[in-house]
């Protein structure tokens, strides 16, 4: 691709350079006061790359010029490599990538401000300026170059200036000087001199240019010659007169090249090749090539007609001079060495058996030893503790037989050809501690293997050794099952979600552990229906702030072991449930998948809104407004899962569809981050089913405390039972119901009504959902005295909100828009004048 550089720009623009979107430009709004630089279609110049966040990142236009500032983004924003903090001004030829550097998805942009100058990218060499080295002394149009033979016609051949990058065959380098020779005149036509060029009459083709190689004679064999010596520049010589005699050149059809200096081995060198296994023959030695055909001592002549030299056409022949060759010696060498392979080339040598490996072998493992040697094949088990019986399994295990563990004789107990059995000696090691099994059989003392103090399944390493709520824990040791479903793990009590499994390393989540008093917490493995003993612990850091954040991770669904289902949760209960891997590998590894997802958009929630939304095509899923992709899709599994009976008391089953669970699963994430993250009401799940309530109750509580952003950590950690019941309800109990929009004004509000017949007037409302609609009543105050009327013809479409209530005798109808928790409007009286009113809500 061009230089974008080379193109003047008009306005501030942007160009992108590498990767799927290479060469595309983003020229930029002068008039706007900031730019959002992201995937969102909202986005002012949207890029659609693989770590470009929906609001990546932001630029301003002001007098101070072009800046740029992070919008937040989890994968950062860099300028000339260094990671932006704040905000940094913009020059031209700045180079920008939203992402790390170097990173496949990455963006990476070029700054183009009109009037600025850029530097040329490294990875394109800069233009030869005119005149400069490499260029033609001629300017456009070159002279001919005429070599004349003495005997007759001159050669003409156009001379043309070779580019800049290609350097004429033979010829020193350019030099970053102007040439020292005194311009050409180019006004007629002046012959050059040059040497005589000889050309084989018998050669087949076209003349070679500068850069060609004919083809080579027969081969005798696939090992390449050594490459004679590089042919060093020969200097300039000033100009002959036209008649001048040039000795004559004969050409070879050989690869052009220069006669071996006077030091230049001319023995036959040493060719390596392949042995082969297969018996020699006896080959009569092959005749010797046919020598070439003589070249014609006739010269060839070329003249360039007046026609080509105005054009510029390049006539065909040899544009440079050919380069003698020793042609006679490569025949040479090449006859001897055939001679040589046939006839002296020595047998290859018969392969001699592979010595065993010195290496330490690990218990269990057999190394490859010749037949015979008594060898180990197998430790059963590979973990014991003093006193228990171990079995030793291998060949040729004969007498004499000693075993020892850490040097410690160990007691033979029985010994046969295959198998010894010892008793582990008292080692005085803790659990988890490793020593080496030596064995000594038949006078032949085995290489020593590692062995295990403790019980399976043991537990050696936790990594991390510590870190938050979701983290991936890897955990490695000895003894446990291979399928996943069969090894349970606990962190201080609490289940954890394995992820994968092998005998030797699970991969799981680490999980809360809320009773723990202390954050360095046991981690238990138990398979095979023993659990580990060994104390091995996993330090859990808890966020310390005043509000509460969720944290998401993938937890097990313990009231159904063994079934492909896991947990989306948060530390106070179970968010989401899901029954079936979808796109993933495991049931386990999507729900730590979404949970990753989660916590991202936590994290890009502290600088912009994120609201979670319902799609229900092409399939029921959850996504992000204004992203394009969806995160979550319900699965015919998923409500399969959710169709169980979940509900505390009920043995009742309810058949819940992907439509509506996908509904549930947006109303539920979306008050999670209403609630938790901008303290917002959370009527979504309240509008689905009254299980939601539980999230109305937690909003009154954290209003009562003040008001701010968040639910403090106080209301709801340590998590009473009955939050964590009312939670795990509310997430897993699908109602499938139409959505109440009236549950957005259930409650009190309390306002004024500015009257201009009777002044401002102060007066409250409470609205009440029942089994039939919308129920409520109106309150006001004359002095002391209070008085309440009910209120009818209540409605709420729309976030519009219409009712009727008489005030002194005079109906009054009133109707307002909701806007969060603050309800606008007008009251319409008969006979006199709208009255304006507020309301806002208390509780």
């Amino acid at each position: 691709m061009a230089d974008p550089q080379s193109d003047g720009v008009t306005v501030p623009t942007l160009v992108m350079t590498g990767g799927p979107l290479d060469g595309t430009t983003y020229p930029l709004t002068v008039t706007a006061k900031e730019l959002v630089l992201g995937s969102s279609m909202d986005a002012d110049v949207q890029i659609m790359l693989g770590n470009v966040e929906p609001a990546h990142a932001s630029l301003s236009l002001g007098s101070a010029g072009l800046a740029i500032a992070d919008g937040g983004s989890a994968t950062g924003t860099f300028v000339n490599g260094e990671k932006v903090e704040g905000v940094q001004a913009l020059k031209e030829g700045d180079r920008i990538c939203l992402g790390p550097p170097g990173a496949k998805g990455s963006a990476k942009l070029l700054v183009r401000i009109p009037g600025g100058v850029a530097a040329a990218p490294a990875e394109e060499a800069p233009a030869m300026a005119e005149g400069g080295p490499g260029a033609s002394p001629f300017g456009e149009e070159a002279a001919p170059l005429i070599i004349d033979d003495s005997a007759g016609s001159p050669l003409v051949l156009d001379a043309e200036p070779a580019p800049p990058s290609e350097p004429a065959f033979g010829a020193e380098p350019p030099s970053s000087s102007p040439p020292g020779n005194a311009e050409a005149d180019v006004s007629g036509e002046e012959i050059l001199p040059a040497e005589e060029v000889v050309v084989d009459d018998g050669a087949v083709g076209p003349p070679l240019e500068a850069s060609e190689v004919p083809p080579a004679e027969e081969r005798l064999f696939d090992s390449p010659l050594p490459p004679p010596p590089p042919v060093a520049a020969a200097p300039a010589s000033p100009p002959a007169e036209p008649d001048a005699e040039a000795p004559p050149v004969a050409a070879d059809p050989r690869p052009l090249t220069a006669p071996p200096p006077e030091d230049y081995q001319t023995e036959l060198p040493s060719i390596p090749f392949a042995p082969t296994d297969e018996p020699e023959e006896t080959v009569p030695e092959p005749a010797p090539p046919p020598p070439p055909p003589a070249p014609s001592r006739a010269p060839a002549r070329r003249r360039t007609s007046p026609k080509a030299r105005r054009t510029g056409r390049r006539p065909r022949g040899p544009s440079i001079p050919i380069v003698p060759v020793a042609g006679g010696l490569i025949g040479v060498l090449a006859i001897g060495a055939a001679a040589w392979w046939f006839l002296f080339r020595p047998s290859a040598p018969e392969p001699s058996p592979a010595a065993p490996s010195a290496a330490p072998a690990a218990a269990g493992a057999a190394p490859a030893v010749p037949p015979g040697t008594p060898h180990v094949t197998a430790v059963e088990p590979e973990v014991a503790l003093p006193g228990e019986s171990v079995l030793i399994r291998g060949e040729h295990l004969s007498p004499p037989v000693s075993v020892t563990f850490g040097g410690t004789p160990a007691e033979v107990a029985e010994t046969t050809e295959q198998t010894i059995r010892v008793v582990l000696p008292d080692l005085a090691m803790l659990p988890g501690q490793k020593t080496d099994l030596v064995v000594q059989a038949g006078g032949t003392t085995m290489e020593p293997m590692e062995f295990f103090i403790g019980r399976l399944p043991l537990v050696l390493e936790v990594t991390p050794a510590r870190g938050p709520v979701g983290e991936r824990v890897v955990i490695k040791g000895r003894g446990f099952d291979p399928n996943a479903p069969g090894n349970a793990v606990t962190f201080g009590g609490a289940p954890s979600l394995v992820l994968t499994a092998s005998s030797s390393e699970l991969t799981v989540v680490a999980p809360t552990a809320s009773t723990a008093e202390s954050p360095e917490i046991p981690v238990v493995v138990t398979a095979g229906g023993r659990a580990s003993a060994n104390n091995v612990r996993y330090f859990l850091t808890r966020a310390t702030a005043s509000a509460f954040v969720p944290r998401f991770f993938a937890a097990p669904v313990t009231r159904y072991p063994g079934e492909p289902l896991a947990f989306v949760s948060t530390p106070l209960a179970p968010v989401l449930l899901l029954g079936g891997p979808g796109q993933a590998d495991s049931t386990a590894i999507r729900a730590a998948d979404v949970s990753e997802v989660l916590n991202r958009l936590v994290t890009a929630a502290a600088s912009k809104q994120i609201e979670i939304e319902f799609r229900p095509s092409p399939s029921p899923s959850v996504a992000v407004a204004g992203e394009v992709e969806s995160f979550l899709v319900a699965t015919p599994e998923d409500a399969a899962a959710y169709s169980r009976a979940w509900e505390t008391g009920s043995r009742s089953r309810a058949q819940v569809r992907p439509r509506a669970l996908a509904q549930h699963w947006a109303a539920l994430l979306q008050d999670y981050f209403g609630l938790f993250v901008y303290r917002q009401r959370p009527l979504r799940m309240l509008a689905l089913s009254p299980r939601g309530q539980v999230f109305m109750n937690i909003y009154t509580a954290a209003r009562r405390r003040g008001r701010g952003r968040g639910v403090p950590t106080s209301i709801v950690y340590p998590t009473t039972e009955r939050m964590a019941t009312d939670l795990t309800q509310a997430a897993l109990v699908v109602s499938g119901g139409t959505p109440r929009e009236e549950v957005a004004v259930e409650g009190r509000w309390e306002g004024t009504i500015q009257d201009p017949d009777r002044g401002d007037r102060r007066f409250a409302v409470e609205f009440r959902l029942d089994g039939k609609g919308v129920s409520g009543s109106m309150t006001t105050w004359r002095g002391s005295i209070q008085l309440s009327s009910p209120l009818r013809d209540i409605s709420f479409r729309r976030g519009t909100l219409v009712f009727t209530a008489d005030l002194q005798g005079t109906a009054h109808q009133f109707e307002g828009v909701l806007e969060e928790e603050t309800i606008t409007g007008t009251a319409k009286r008969q006979g006199l004048s709208p009255a304006p009113f507020t309301l806002q809500y208390t509780e």
